[in-house]
């Protein structure tokens, strides 16, 4: 009898807990890559026009020119990116002030945190798609090298 007791009260607080804790806010931190955590928005300007960038990036010559000014270019591309996620993200977390029941402040922050982890799945199958649609285009490149100019 004294064990039934012990166990009903065991289970007993343990249903109501969840009800008196803390609930936490998502954290950018969660999400985000460590690099990109408190970046800024990059003003980088290409210095070279994308078809002069084509044109150049054929020659031997040009590739030194070329491929610092296309790196510098992803890289604010990248840092872009994130720095619009995370005014997203603050945007998202700013619009739970005013909410003050704790369910649905939970069902919010829950909310952001499946919405955040989407995003993150997304960008990385686009980074993925890029990587092979690069693959791809180097391989073509090798073959018509081979088959169409007799060279390898």
């Amino acid at each position: 009898m004294f064990i039934k007791k012990i166990i009903s009260l065991i289970i007993l607080l343990n249903l109501a807990l969840p009800v008196f804790a803390e609930i936490d806010p998502p954290q950018w931190e969660e999400f985000c890559p460590p690099q990109y955590v408190s970046a800024e928005y990059d003003n980088y300007q290409r210095k070279i026009p994308q078809l002069a960038a084509v044109l150049l990036s054929v020659s031997i010559v040009g590739l030194p020119v070329v491929l610092p000014d296309l790196r510098k270019a992803q890289a604010a591309n990248n840092t872009n990116y994130w720095v619009k996620r995370r005014n997203s993200f603050e945007q998202e977390l700013s619009n739970c002030n005013h909410i003050k029941n704790q369910n649905e402040l939970a069902y919010k922050y829950t909310t952001i945190r499946q919405s955040e982890y989407a995003k993150n799945q997304q960008r990385q199958n686009e980074v993925i798609q890029a990587q092979q649609s690069e693959i791809l285009r180097q391989q073509q490149r090798l073959y018509d090298d081979y088959y169409m100019y007799g060279r390898y």
